[in-house]
């Protein structure tokens, strides 16, 4: 099995690219967002998922070892096969997808394509654990900043205001003020924006 490759970029396409490794040129597919910052001439290292089926054996290549990690985890699912799993990353960062999944956000896995519901619940069901526990590990993570600014669009909810009022209030503050001043604070803040 390959797990890493250490190269010259001799091309790349809208799905893989071609790696020179002392003179044999490996094919890898990659996550859009790892294509995007490779261009011919350029060295390189991959971190390598190899695929084999009865029928093919394919490279599934990352910049970071942490996109391999959530890759191989995508795909232990059932149903979730190495295309899916790269249309994930190629539509969502990590953390992203990490906190799509942590807060249940099917609408957001829904929008890679090729998802459907029932695959994106599945993912949720088998994934939400794994990624609440290393999201809380992050410490003061962006799941985090979301529950207070959740918190203020609640309160504001709950005395009356309309959604799309409340939407545009918190954005507002949100621009102008860090989710760790509290929740006293950022309320009053945003009634002043309403």
């Amino acid at each position: 099995m390959i797990g890493l490759l250490r190269g010259t970029v001799i091309q790349t396409d809208f799905r893989s690219v071609l790696l020179d490794v002392n003179g044999v040129g490996y094919k890898a597919n990659l996550p859009l967002s790892d294509l995007g910052q490779l261009e011919a001439g350029q060295k390189t290292v991959l971190y390598v998922h190899t695929h084999v089926r009865e029928d093919a054996f394919e490279l599934f290549g990352f910049l970071k070892e942490e996109g391999m990690h959530l890759f191989e985890l995508l795909i232990s699912i059932n149903g979730v096969g190495p295309r899916m799993g790269l249309a994930f990353l190629s539509g969502l960062s990590p953390n992203e997808l990490k906190e799509a999944v942590a807060s249940e956000d099917v609408a957001r896995l829904t929008k890679v394509p090729g998802v459907g519901k029932k695959t994106a619940l599945r993912i949720i069901l088998e994934l939400k654990d794994k990624f609440e526990k290393q999201l809380a590990q992050m410490g003061a993570s962006a799941m985090g900043d979301k529950g207070i600014w959740n918190d203020v669009a609640s309160a504001l909810l709950n005395l009356g205001y309309k959604k799309a009022l409340v939407d545009k209030a918190v954005e507002k503050t949100r621009a102008n003020h860090e989710a760790d001043a509290g929740l006293g604070v950022l309320l009053k803040e945003a009634l002043k924006n309403i």
